[in-house]
């Protein structure tokens, strides 16, 4: 099983940046570990293969909203999301 790196980027009074590991079968399997790991404060979410490689985003801009991006062949992601 390919191991996803997940990067929580935490905002707020308290600004916090965390990483996680997930053995899972595919990103939506990634996608769902991460959000069950999400901190209660507000985050953007970033999920990687080991390579470092960008696969998918999730804005989190307010208690309610979250969409994921994902990436799958495109050669250069929106730079405004690379580390």
């Amino acid at each position: 099983m390919p191991i996803y790196d997940v990067t929580y980027f935490c905002c707020g009074s308290k600004a916090i940046l965390k990483h996680k590991q997930f053995n899972m079968e595919n990103l939506q399997g990634a996608k769902l570990a991460a959000l069950a790991h999400l901190p209660k404060s507000r985050c953007d979410v970033r999920i990687c293969n080991l390579q470092g490689k960008l696969l998918s985003v999730r804005q989190h801009r307010n208690e309610y909203a979250g969409l994921w991006s994902d990436w799958n062949n495109d050669p250069a992601p929106n730079p405004a999301f690379s580390y």
